[in-house]
C-alpha cells in the first residue's frame, strides 16, 4: 500500500513539473508574442508616418507645380476725386491661350465691400490692369483672388493681400527719433525726427508738427528736411522741427499729457497725419538725468482728402 501511494506521488510530482514546464513554455511564447506583436505596430507605425510626410511632400510639391500664376508686381498711386487708392497691377501667368481671361478679385476683411477688374492680356502670359480700393478706414485689411478662365474652365487663386491700407500709401512712416523729453523750468523740450518711406517719389508738401496738449492742438511747428540724419534718397526721407538746434519746447504743468504727430500732403493732395510719440510730464527731470518717458505714439493714422 505504501508502495503504491509513493507512486501516484511520483505521478503527481512529475505531472505538476510537466504543468509547470509547459506554463513556462506558453509564458515565454506570449512574451515573445508580445515583443513580437508591439515589434510589428511599431513597424507599421513608422511606415504610416513615412507615408503621411511622404504624401504631404508630394502634395506640397503639386501644389507649388499646380500654381497658375507664376509672378505679379504693383504699384500704387491715388486718386484723390474717387478716394480710393489705385493698384497698378501685373501679373505672369503659366498656361494661356488667346482667350484666357483673368479678372483679379479683392475683399476688404474688415467690411462688406469688395470689388474686381478684369485684366487685359498682351499675348506673352502678361496681364495688367488698375484695382481701385477705396481708402475711408486706412488700417482696413485687404485679401486677393485671381479667377483664371482657360477653356471654358475657371480656376481660382490666393494671391495674398495687404494687413492694412496704409502698406499701400505714397507715404509711410518708419519709426524716428527722439532726445529726451526733459521737464525743468515749466517747460518740455526734445530734439527729434521722424522717418518717412516716399514709396513713388511723390512731393512732401507742408511738412510739420502738430503738439496736442491735453488733446488740444497747441502748437504747429514746421519741419525741415534732416540730410544729416537720412539723405534724401527719393525713398527714405527724415524730418525735424525747423527751430534753432532742432530743439522743441513748450509750457506745461506736471500731470499734463502731450502728444505730437507729423503732418503733411502729398504730391496727389492726400492730407496725412502720423501718431509720433507721447508722455505724461510726471515732475521736474534730475539735474543728473537726459529725461525720459516718451512713448511712440497709439494712434491711428489720419487721412485728409482734398474737397
Amino acid at each position: 500500500m505504501d508502495g503504491k501511494q509513493n507512486w501516484m506521488k511520483t505521478a503527481i510530482l512529475v505531472l505538476c513539473a510537466a504543468l509547470l514546464a509547459v506554463n513556462l513554455w506558453q509564458g515565454k511564447r506570449l512574451s515573445e508574442l508580445e515583443r513580437a506583436v508591439w515589434s510589428a505596430q511599431n513597424s507599421v507605425m513608422d511606415d504610416i508616418r513615412n507615408m503621411r510626410s511622404s504624401l504631404s511632400s508630394r502634395l506640397g510639391d503639386l501644389e507649388r507645380t499646380d500654381r497658375l500664376v507664376q509672378d505679379w508686381d504693383y504699384t500704387t498711386s491715388v486718386d484723390v476725386e474717387k478716394r480710393c487708392l489705385l493698384i497698378d497691377v501685373s501679373m505672369m501667368i503659366k498656361e494661356w491661350r488667346e482667350d484666357t481671361e483673368a479678372e483679379l478679385c479683392w475683399t476688404n476683411l474688415n467690411s462688406d465691400g469688395e470689388g474686381s477688374v478684369l485684366l487685359a492680356g498682351d499675348g506673352t502670359g502678361t496681364f495688367t490692369g488698375v484695382l481701385e480700393l477705396p481708402a475711408a478706414e486706412p488700417s482696413d485689411g485687404i485679401s486677393l483672388d485671381v479667377l483664371i478662365q482657360n477653356d471654358g474652365t475657371r480656376y481660382r487663386e490666393k494671391l495674398g493681400g495687404w494687413g492694412d491700407l496704409s502698406m499701400l500709401l505714397p507715404l509711410q512712416t518708419k519709426g524716428g527719433s527722439w532726445g529726451g523729453p526733459e521737464y525743468r523750468d515749466g517747460k518740455t523740450a526734445s530734439d527729434f525726427s521722424i522717418d518717412l518711406e516716399n514709396t513713388c517719389g511723390t512731393k512732401i508738401v507742408e511738412p510739420r508738427f502738430r503738439v496736442y496738449l491735453n488733446g488740444e492742438l497747441a502748437q504747429e511747428v514746421p519741419a525741415e528736411l534732416r540730410e544729416d540724419i537720412c539723405a534724401d534718397s527719393g525713398v527714405m526721407v527724415c524730418y525735424a522741427p525747423a527751430l534753432p538746434d532742432r530743439t522743441w519746447s513748450m509750457a506745461c504743468e506736471t500731470g499734463d499729457q502731450i502728444r505730437i504727430t507729423f503732418c503733411c500732403q502729398d504730391g496727389f493732395g492726400l492730407g496725412y497725419e502720423f501718431p509720433f510719440m507721447e508722455w505724461t510730464i510726471e515732475g521736474a527731470t534730475p539735474d543728473n538725468q537726459a529725461g525720459s518717458g516718451a512713448t511712440s505714439g497709439s494712434g491711428i493714422l489720419s487721412l485728409t482728402w482734398p474737397e
